[in-house]
């Protein structure tokens, strides 16, 4: 079976009475190319562990057991977990009927590092990514599917107006590359946004500092962009002191939180709080 062909997966749908369910982003990918990319830019070799959070009926899924790819698929959705064991070749695929941000995914890896490979839940993109990106020293490589919007955002540079604080909580752990768009017309149903499949490597974080609280920081920051940063931090730190961080950094006490590097917020971090 080919899912990613229109006529079998509308088949496939039809066999065990199911719909896509828009309301939990269930687009399913129906273009071969496409498909091919998306593995292809995990540089997967056979006997790799691959996590897939939402595989739904399991065209991707499907895909990576032809290349002797073992596979943990996390789908919350109960008959489609069910439906996934049909795909098992070899005793490569373990399924985990389950939502994925229930899940403590450190015990499923039995001591490797696995790769996560997934079209993300798009309503969900932000948690998940909460969950998976700082398991940096779990994780080989990560590449996803998700809107183009939030893509973009998370792997936008200093200075770029879509820079902000899902950037940099994406870039503190992981070196990120936008990768591709994906049309509309390569899913059913036809979603209403163009999607974009970006890969995340993630990067050692040995910053010892609180980096819940620092995140915090970064998006109250981030809430008053528009502000100069001098401006935004004058009731919390001695103005003086932060020209002076900033000089040093080689930045104007005129500018705004997007002219900002990750490291550099890291600097004013430590320096002040």
């Amino acid at each position: 079976m080919s899912l990613y062909k229109q006529s079998e997966l509308f088949a496939f749908l039809d066999s065990i009475g199911r719909k896509p369910n828009k309301r939990l982003s269930q687009n399913f990918l129906i273009d071969g190319n496409i498909l091919n990319k998306i593995v292809d830019a995990a540089s997967l070799s056979s006997g790799d562990l691959v996590i897939e959070i939402g595989p739904g009926p399991g065209v991707l899924t499907e895909a990576l057991i032809a290349k002797g790819i073992h596979v943990i698929a996390i789908e919350k959705d109960r008959l489609y977990a069910e439906q996934l064991k049909r795909l098992d070749k070899g005793n490569l695929l373990r399924v985990i009927q389950e939502d994925v941000l229930e899940v403590d995914l450190v015990p499923l890896l039995e001591g490797r590092k696995a790769k996560i490979i997934s079209n993300l839940p798009y309503h969900l993109t932000s948690p998940i990514m909460g969950k998976i990106l700082p398991l940096y020293d779990k994780i080989e490589t990560i590449v996803v599917m998700l809107q183009k919007e939030v893509a973009v955002r998370m792997s936008s540079s200093p200075g770029s107006k879509n820079y902000g604080s899902f950037s940099i909580f994406t870039q503190f752990y992981s070196d990120t590359e936008y990768l591709f768009s994906v049309s509309p017309n390569c899913f059913f149903p036809r979603p209403k946004v163009t999607s974009g499949v970006i890969r995340c490597i993630p990067k050692k974080t040995t910053s010892s500092f609180d980096k819940e609280a620092f995140f915090t920081f970064i998006k109250r920051v981030f809430s008053k962009r528009r502000k100069m940063l001098l401006t935004i931090l004058k009731e919390e730190v001695d103005k003086e002191a932060l020209i002076c961080e900033l000089q040093k950094l080689g930045h104007s006490e005129k500018c705004r939180p997007e002219d900002v590097s990750i490291e550099d917020f890291v600097h004013i971090y430590k320096s002040f709080y």
